[in-house]
């Protein structure tokens, strides 16, 4: 992706490039599971000027289907019972958005990686 005409700070452009494709990339490696890595990515694209990219769109889509599940650092708080419970509820989740997850991250990954060092 050709960086946009509308970038006045280069060095902010990259940064928050380089921030898309770490969290996608923890996606992808399995460090992160979908909801923490759709509620990152959301956040990031207000930056990017790119509410109306379809990667980003169903990313936002994920971290509203995922609204009511606690993030990873809340849950690691909880006695082990409520944490299994709130995991497997996670887990399931992953598993009903981890395809089109994955293959909005890999167009992500590819469209900003490039950016990250230019």
């Amino acid at each position: 992706m050709e960086q946009p005409d509308w970038v006045t700070d280069k060095a902010s452009w990259r940064k928050h490039c380089r921030r898309v494709v770490a969290r996608v990339s923890d996606l992808i490696d399995g460090k992160a599971s979908v909801i923490e890595c759709a509620r990152e990515i959301v956040k990031l694209e207000f930056w990017l000027r790119a509410e109306e990219d379809s990667s980003f769109i169903m990313f936002r889509k994920i971290s509203d289907a995922g609204e009511g599940l606690p993030s990873d650092s809340e849950r690691q708080r909880w006695p082990g019972e409520e944490r299994d419970i709130e995991d497997k509820k996670i887990a399931d989740f992953d598993g009903e958005w981890k395809d089109v997850a994955m293959a909005a991250a890999l167009s992500l990954k590819e469209k900003y990686e490039n950016q990250t060092s230019s």
